[in-house]
């Protein structure tokens, strides 16, 4: 999932900090999963409380420091972190990767307004899925930003999500549905610029730090 929200790209000098919020839904023969997501950013720091229904683990918390060179997975429900560096996130994230022929890739020509900006559409088609895109140009600097602390993680992006970033936009939803059945949506629902506090972005006080367990790859990935 993280790997859709890895997509929204683009290149500017301006930075964003705020507050993004989000929803995704996963649909599948094992059932569905639907996640919601409050993402906090400042400079090169983002934090994103997950919240999965049904979720015996309650929510989580996923930290990336690119200060620090670290991700940081915060259980909360058993005040317990687990610490992984980026690099091992990016070697992770390589050995994940799956599609890598070129996609194919075209505007549909039709466009929305979503949260206040004018959307295209793009349609995109690989060997095993196709999805419809919504994305903007107006939202540069959150895209950049994104772009930033994510670039740990953009040379393990499929393929159709590189050729996305080219376009410079900032993709608000995504639907996609896959020749296995599965299908998934992500949506943006709301943006809010404004100050972050840096403490959003440290381990609370009390919490214990626990070992990762081999080949166990960080919570979002």
């Amino acid at each position: 999932m993280a790997f859709l929200l890895f997509a929204f790209t683009s290149i500017c000098l301006a930075q964003f900090e705020g507050v993004v919020n989000m929803k995704i839904l996963q649909k599948s023969s094992k059932g569905e999963m639907d996640v919601t997501q409050e993402v906090f950013i400042k400079g090169d720091k983002m934090r994103s409380n997950m919240t999965t229904q049904k979720s015996p683990m309650g929510p989580i918390t996923m930290i990336i420091r690119r200060d620090k060179g670290v991700v940081w997975t915060v259980m909360n429900a058993m005040k317990m972190y687990m610490e992984t560096s980026l690099q091992k996130t990016e070697e992770m994230a390589k050995s994940m990767q799956r599609d890598t022929l070129k996609p194919t890739i075209t505007k549909s020509g039709k466009t929305q307004t979503i949260l206040g900006h004018k959307c295209e559409e793009i349609l995109v088609t690989t060997s095993d899925m196709k999805a419809s895109l919504w994305g903007t140009t107006e939202l540069s600097s959150l895209a950049e930003s994104m772009r930033r602390i994510n670039s740990s993680s953009a040379s393990a992006q499929s393929r159709w999500m590189q050729e996305v970033e080219k376009m410079k936009m900032l993709v608000l939803k995504i639907h996609e549905e896959h020749k296995s059945g599965m299908s998934s949506d992500l949506e943006i629902t709301a943006i809010n610029k404004k100050a972050v506090d840096d403490s959003q972005f440290e381990i609370p006080a009390g919490y214990t730090k626990q070992e990762m367990p081999t080949g166990m790859p960080p919570m979002g990935k």
